[in-house]
C-alpha cells in the first residue's frame, strides 16, 4: 500500500511539473511559430514597429477579490512580460509604441501608487537592445472616460515618460495626438514645417473610426497617411480618403495571422487599431501589432496573437482535480473493498478448519 501510494505521489508531482513547464515556458515558443515574419528589403531604409496597446497593469484598488490581488497581479504581469519579450525577439523592432492605457488605475492613483505602477511597468516591458520607445497616455492613465482629465494627471504622465510630441525615425515622422484633451497638441504646431517625412499619427483613441471636429482638424493639419490607435481592445483595419467620404473596415480575429500590405499614398488614410495585449480585458483575442514601412512608403502589418491564458489556467484546474482523484482513489477503493476481503478471509479460515477436521 505504501509503495503504491508513493508511486501515485511521484506520478502527480511529475504531471504537475510537466504542466507548469508547458504552461509557463513552452507554450510561448510554440505559439510564436504561427506568427508571420516581417522582413525588410533594405534594413538601412526600413523601420520595424512594434505596437503595444492597453496593457492596463492591474491596480491595487479595483480587484473584486482583494485576497488574491497579489496572485492576479503576478500572473498578469508575468503573462505580459513573457509575451512581450517573445514578440520583441521575433520582430526585432526599431521602434516600440505604447498606445496608452498603460495602467488600469493610473488616473485614480496617488503619487506613491503611481510610482509603484511605473516601476512595475518598466520591470515588465524591458528590452535587451537599443530601441526607440514612444509612450502615449490613455484614459486610464490621465482620465477622460469615467473620470476627469486634470493638468496634474497629464503633467505626472509627461514627467514619467519625458519626450517630445513629434519624433522622427529615419524617413518617418511620428506625431502624438490626444483627443481626450481640449487643447491642440504640440504636434499641430510642427505640422506646417515643411519636410519630406512620411506622416504617421499615434493616438490612444481611434480617429477615423470615431469622427468629430478634433479628428477633422488633426487630419487637415497633420495630413497622415497612417494612424495607429487602440482603446477598442479589438483589432481593426480602417481605410478612407482625406475627405472621409467612404470607410472600409476589416475586423481581424485571432485566427488571422496573415500579412496585410498597403501602399501609403497621399490620397488615402489607413487607421490600424491594435488589440489589447492583456488577457484581463474581457477578450480572448489578445496580442501585439507589428509593422514595417519601407523607404518607398510600402507598409506591411500583422498581428502577433498571444496564447489564450484562460485556457491554460483551466488546464491547471483540471490537473489539480486529476491529481486529487489519483491520490484519493486508492484509499477509497481500499475502504470499499475491505468488507469483501474480510468476509473472504473468514470463509477461507472456516474451510481450513473443516479440512483439518477441527
Amino acid at each position: 500500500m505504501g509503495k503504491r501510494l508513493s508511486s501515485i505521489y511521484k506520478l502527480s508531482f511529475i504531471l504537475l511539473i510537466l504542466v507548469i513547464t508547458y504552461n509557463e515556458y513552452v507554450v510561448y515558443t510554440i505559439n510564436s511559430w504561427s506568427w508571420a515574419k516581417l522582413t525588410c528589403k533594405n534594413e538601412t531604409n526600413c523601420v520595424k514597429i512594434l505596437l503595444v496597446a492597453d496593457p492596463q497593469l492591474i491596480g491595487e484598488k479595483n480587484e473584486i477579490y482583494h485576497v488574491i490581488t497579489p496572485i492576479s497581479v503576478w500572473d498578469s504581469d508575468r503573462f505580459l512580460e513573457k509575451t512581450y519579450s517573445t514578440v520583441v525577439n521575433h520582430l526585432k523592432p526599431d521602434v516600440i509604441v505604447f498606445l496608452g492605457d498603460l495602467f488600469d488605475e493610473g488616473s485614480i492613483a496617488n503619487h506613491e501608487q503611481f510610482s509603484r505602477y511605473l516601476t512595475r511597468f518598466f520591470d515588465v516591458f524591458t528590452t535587451g537592445f537599443p530601441i526607440i520607445h514612444i509612450w502615449l497616455p490613455g484614459d486610464n492613465d490621465i482620465g477622460g472616460e469615467t473620470d476627469m482629465v486634470t493638468d496634474q494627471k497629464v503633467r505626472r504622465f509627461e514627467e514619467a515618460f519625458l519626450q517630445p510630441s513629434v519624433i522622427h525615425v529615419k524617413h518617418i515622422k511620428f506625431s502624438k495626438v490626444n483627443r481626450m484633451l481640449p487643447d491642440a497638441p504640440q504636434s499641430f504646431a510642427y505640422a506646417n514645417i515643411k519636410d519630406d517625412h512620411l506622416s504617421v499619427v499615434l493616438s490612444h483613441m481611434p480617429l477615423i473610426l470615431i469622427p468629430g471636429l478634433y479628428v477633422d482638424k488633426a487630419l487637415d493639419i497633420l495630413k497622415p497617411r497612417l494612424i495607429f490607435s487602440a482603446h477598442e481592445h479589438k483589432s481593426k483595419l480602417v481605410q478612407t480618403n482625406h475627405l472621409q467620404q467612404h470607410r472600409k473596415i476589416i475586423d481581424l480575429s485571432a485566427h488571422d495571422n496573415k500579412i496585410y500590405e498597403y501602399q501609403l499614398t497621399k490620397n488615402d488614410i489607413h487607421e490600424i487599431i491594435i488589440p489589447t495585449c492583456s488577457y484581463r480585458m474581457g477578450t480572448r483575442n489578445v496580442g501585439y501589432g507589428g509593422g514595417k514601412i519601407e523607404y518607398d512608403d510600402t507598409m506591411q502589418y500583422t498581428v502577433f496573437w498571444s496564447p489564450n491564458r484562460f485556457a491554460y489556467l483551466h488546464i491547471y484546474l483540471y490537473t489539480m482535480v486529476l491529481i486529487m482523484l489519483l491520490i484519493l482513489i486508492r484509499p477509497v477503493f481500499k475502504i470499499i473493498t475491505r468488507p469483501q476481503r474480510i468476509h473472504g478471509a473468514k470463509i477461507n479460515f472456516h474451510y481450513k478448519l473443516l479440512k483439518n477436521g477441527v
